[in-house]
């Protein structure tokens, strides 16, 4: 007997097959579910990692073992005669056949079923047998029903130096929370627009896919204590620009570009400002460049999970960062929950963190009474500290 005759009789093709079958399966659904729950990407490629070594062991063990009805022998143990081989064929190809199905089902749910995100209805149906000039109207009323709001796409780091990504990253972070203030507008989250901009959609499809009116880009450079900020504000209906500016400023003047931003966009798209709104676009977190850029860091370090590595590179940031300004509010927050998030890994087995976590926690409750940011430092601390 020939090697590929052995092998299909010891079912190791079969069991291939199916394992590959199988395992595809299981990844796209995996990669679904992480997409949904925003899972770092590292937890796909370890899954991966496995599935291909699972592979290979289950080709050997195939090779080696058999399904006995007195359960599981060696191959070389099993008497030729009395080998069922055969019916395990049969039960490996159902299960084969109905990997395929259910992969078949979810390819054409992923395929045919509108996202959740994506704009529904009548303004977004277009039937293939009408008039193209009734197509063009039915997309153009479809723009007019987009809700006011403005979705800003990651800022370009023209900083001369890479490592300044962190600061693009954060203005455009703190531009979108000066815009989350305003209630009149409908804002994209961050993180939903990072997933955006790797999708490379045109403004028009942006404006379509996440139902809002209007698209922001930007870019950052900076160089020394000097800071450019470049922003245009575009109108998803038809790509025209509303308006464009350049901030060239000194460093500490970043928090005043940002509400100056925010403030212009509402004026365009007509949002109207409470006094209590307009008073919050105007703060100014913190005095000192220094600790901004600190908690920057520690903000962007956050944005991949590193477990308890990540958090121990945070804490000395944030501790700086508070240290210089003590009344910096955002990143006394933050430093909390790093405290926090030590003490939930069990990384703090003589309650240093623990005692830290509180002080921080009450310091934040003291200073800024009814603020919602000491709420989340509350509720941080139950959660990770008191597991409540």
């Amino acid at each position: 007997m020939s090697f590929f005759e052995e092998l299909k009789r010891r079912n190791v093709i079969r069991v291939g097959i199916a394992y590959g079958v199988a395992s595809w399966l299981l990844l796209q659904i995996a990669d679904l579910v992480m997409d949904n729950i925003e899972a770092p990407a590292w937890i796909m490629h370890v899954m991966m990692l496995f599935v291909g070594l699972g592979f290979i062991a289950s080709l050997v063990i195939a090779w080696a073992y058999e399904m006995t009805p007195e359960g599981i022998k060696r191959e070389a143990d099993v008497v030729r005669e009395e080998s069922v081989t055969h019916y395990t064929a049969k039960k490996l190809n159902f299960i084969t056949l109905g990997a395929i199905v259910l992969l078949i089902v979810l390819l054409l749910a992923d395929r045919f079923i509108p996202a959740g995100n994506e704009v529904a209805g009548p303004a977004q149906t277009v039937v293939a047998t009408e008039p193209e000039n009734e197509v063009a109207e039915t997309d153009s009323e479809a723009f007019l029903q987009l809700a006011r709001g403005v979705a800003v796409l990651p800022f370009a780091n023209l900083s001369e130096d890479p490592n300044n990504a962190f600061f693009a990253g954060g203005v455009h972070e703190d531009i979108l929370t000066n815009l989350s203030r305003i209630a009149d507008l409908r804002v994209i989250s961050r993180t939903s627009m990072l997933k955006i901009a790797e999708q490379g959609l045109n403004i028009q499809e942006i404006g379509q896919q996440l139902d809002v009116s209007h698209v922001l880009e930007g870019s950052v450079r900076r160089a020394g204590d000097q800071v450019r900020v470049t922003v245009q504000l575009i109108d998803a209906s038809n790509d025209d620009h509303l308006w464009a500016d350049n901030y060239d400023r000194k460093l500490e003047d970043i928090f005043a570009i940002q509400s100056e931003i925010a403030q212009k966009i509402a004026a365009q798209l007509e949002a109207e400002l409470s006094p209590e709104q307009a008073e919050r676009l105007a703060e100014v977190p913190t005095q000192n460049t220094q600790a901004y850029d600190l908690y920057l860091k520690a903000r962007e370090l956050g944005r991949t999970w590193l477990a308890a590595e990540g958090f121990k590179q945070m804490r000395p940031l944030l501790e700086q960062a508070v240290a210089l300004d003590p009344n910096f509010m955002d990143a006394q927050v933050l430093l909390a929950e790093v405290y926090g998030r030590l003490v939930w890994i069990g990384v703090d087995p003589e309650g240093v963190y623990r005692e830290k976590a509180k002080i921080v926690t009450d310091r934040i409750l003291e200073q800024w009474p009814g603020r919602p940011e000491a709420d989340i430092a509350q509720g941080n601390f139950h959660y990770t500290v008191e597991r409540n």
